[in-house]
């Protein structure tokens, strides 16, 4: 085994010596041994992973209390200033839902845009309508459907931008915001941003919606008003709040009475004016059923029975689906709201060559003075005649009615082609 053993090691070391060729020194046998017994070498590890960067520490994130007060203490405005600022960024809480601890990042284009289109529809006068309860939204639906109701300047939303244009500013200089989002949303200070009419192609739009296409005998208040506003320019509160007992017959012509009262003389409504008025039931309204519906409510009280008050207003549960509703018309123009369908009214009267005070004693503006030119006796005649003149896109099948036999005209003597109607 010894033997055997040595052998071995006698073979290795002639190899290791072979390797080193001829002896050309003295030690050239004890590098042989060196080369036998030393370790082989470590074998080269290649990395074949990709090289992945080593993560960046968290960006800090700052709230915009944090980067307000770091403003306020670096530019050290006025008071009055600091005040101003502050109005604004209350009311961007108000409208967009944050709050003091928001990330700063929160203030971005959507919330900017939301900002813009929503604090140009609140009122000017806002302490009045917080000391009643209202929220910023209810503030805005009020303005929506209440076209004298003053919204604010954009001289007024311009100054809140500033507050928050400001604040922003300094904290992207501080490396405290990544970008500066309020750029782009100054208001006009012109009378560009007033409410706009529904042209032909908003109106087609309004009317291709879905809820038109319920069968007749199933329209309520979301069918009814805004056809009622177009082809009678009434506002929405007085078309949401009529009574069964304001729809009226004399001398054979149909039409809504508008007034603060009832028939016993109790005040249970409102008119903004405060002025009773009579305005006929335009022929396309009786074509599409409206005195079918008034038949089939008519033993009620109110003639939109399902409508609930909110704040004493009739309107307001309407007025919020009608602006939830804005996409669905593919209406972007934020001047246009329900309102909108009252100057619609008013230029289609214009389009009609109606006099302004006939226009004027329809709608119930101030200053109309027809019923001294014409005589009360006459008046509803004389608008029932003008009214009927005025024309809109709207293209809905007409119904056959109890009032308009199949469209036909109602004469004085409450007939239609020949049958004559119960009026009773």
């Amino acid at each position: 085994m010894e033997a055997k053993f040595d052998a071995r090691i006698q073979k290795m070391f002639d190899e290791a010596s072979a390797k080193l060729g001829k002896p050309t020194s003295p030690d050239h046998f004890d590098l042989a041994l060196e080369k036998l017994f030393s370790a082989p070498p470590t074998p080269q590890v290649v990395n074949t992973q990709p090289n992945i960067p080593e993560p960046k520490p968290a960006k800090p994130r700052f709230t915009i209390k944090y980067v307000y007060d770091f403003y306020m203490t670096d530019a050290n405005p006025k008071d009055s200033t600091r005040e101003s600022w502050k109005t604004a960024w209350t009311t961007f809480f108000a409208i967009t839902g944050l709050n003091w601890n928001s990330d700063i990042e929160l203030v971005n284009e959507a919330n900017m845009m939301k900002f813009k289109f929503d604090g140009m529809r609140l009122p000017k006068f806002r302490r009045k309508y917080e000391n009643l309860g209202m929220s910023i939204q209810e503030m805005i639906d009020e303005c929506d459907v209440d076209d004298e109701i003053e919204t604010i300047k954009g001289k007024t939303f311009n100054q809140w931008l500033s507050g928050l244009s400001a604040v922003c500013k300094c904290a992207v200089r501080n490396r405290q915001l990544s970008r500066d989002n309020t750029t782009g949303f100054r208001m006009s200070e012109n009378d560009s941003d007033k409410r706009q009419p529904y042209d032909d192609d908003d109106i087609k739009s309004i009317f291709s919606h879905k809820v038109f296409k319920e069968p007749r005998e199933s329209w309520n208040e979301y069918q009814w008003i805004p056809l009622i506003a177009f082809y009678t320019g009434m506002r929405i509160e007085e078309i949401a709040q009529l009574l069964c007992e304001d729809i009226k017959q004399k001398n054979g012509v149909w039409y809504f009475r508008i007034s603060e009262r009832d028939d016993a003389g109790n005040v249970c409504k409102t008119v903004k004016t405060g002025e009773d008025r009579s305005i006929p039931i335009h022929n396309i309204l009786i074509e599409h059923g409206i005195l079918d519906y008034y038949e089939k409510v008519k033993a009620g009280k109110k003639f939109f029975p399902d409508i609930k008050i909110y704040r004493g207003r009739s309107s307001h549960y309407f007025s919020k689906w009608w602006g939830g509703q804005r996409d669905v018309f593919n209406i972007s123009d934020h001047r246009k709201v329900f309102h909108s369908i009252r100057h619609s009214f008013k230029d289609a009267c214009r389009n009609a060559m109606l006099d302004e005070e006939i226009h004027d004693k329809i709608t119930g503006h101030s200053g109309a003075s027809v019923g001294r030119d014409y005589g009360s006796g006459h008046l509803l005649r004389i608008l029932k005649e003008n009214i009927n003149k005025i024309e809109f896109p709207i293209d809905l099948p007409a119904q056959s009615s109890k009032g308009s036999g199949e469209g036909g005209e109602i004469s004085m003597l409450g007939e239609i082609k020949g049958r004559v109607i119960d009026l009773t």
